[in-house]
């Protein structure tokens, strides 16, 4: 039932995008920046103290975007790849660890001031999070635990900064749960991230 549900929820965003699409502005934006793991405490513990050694990591993603006007919330449609990676030694060994997130989801942008050059922002959005295979590389072997699908929710702030006429740049500070639903510990990040939206 589950599943149903997230496939009904996802389909039926893509048909809102796909219809809105003939009567209102669509802009792209290339995104990255940087995702700072913050639990479980297995992802934040060093290698040398039995944990992955996750903290600082990159992301990269697009976007699509739905300027109505006079409205001030802004539907999007994003995708994002999150690499996390960690290493350290322990004892005599030195591992190596993996993990990448890819996330499918819509999110709401709702313009709190509506300034010329300055458009400051707080924002909600849920994703379908395909969490991968756990990897674990160490002198004279490897390990993985197995990938898993998600659904993960954020919440943000942010400003759209106008440079130009023909491009903006989003400045985004969010807070994700990749894994709302399922009985693993949860996985928690900061990400800070600027957009070009052409």
């Amino acid at each position: 039932m589950k599943i149903f549900t997230t496939w009904f929820i996802f389909i039926a965003c893509i048909f809102f995008f796909t219809i809105t699409l003939y009567t209102q502005g669509l802009r792209f934006g290339i995104e990255g920046g940087l995702t700072s793991i913050t639990g479980p405490t297995s992802y934040t513990t060093s290698v040398a103290d039995n944990g992955e050694g996750f903290g600082a990591n990159y992301n990269y993603g697009a976007q699509l975007r739905l300027d109505i006007p006079l409205v001030p919330l802004t539907p999007i449609f994003f995708v994002d790849y999150h690499m996390l990676k960690g290493n350290g030694s322990s004892g005599s060994f030195t591992t190596n660890t993996s993990q990448n997130i890819l996330s499918i989801g819509v999110e709401a942008e709702y313009i709190l001031l509506p300034l010329p050059i300055i458009k400051p922002y707080a924002s909600i959005e849920g994703a379908i999070n395909n969490i991968g295979d756990l990897k674990m590389d160490y002198t004279g072997g490897s390990t993985s635990q197995g990938k898993m699908t998600r659904l993960g929710a954020a919440i943000g702030m942010g400003a759209i900064v106008t440079i130009l006429p023909i491009f903006d740049l989003d400045v985004s500070l969010k807070y994700h749960d990749f894994n709302l639903t399922g009985s693993e510990p949860s996985i928690d990040a900061f990400s800070l991230n600027v957009a070009l939206i052409l």
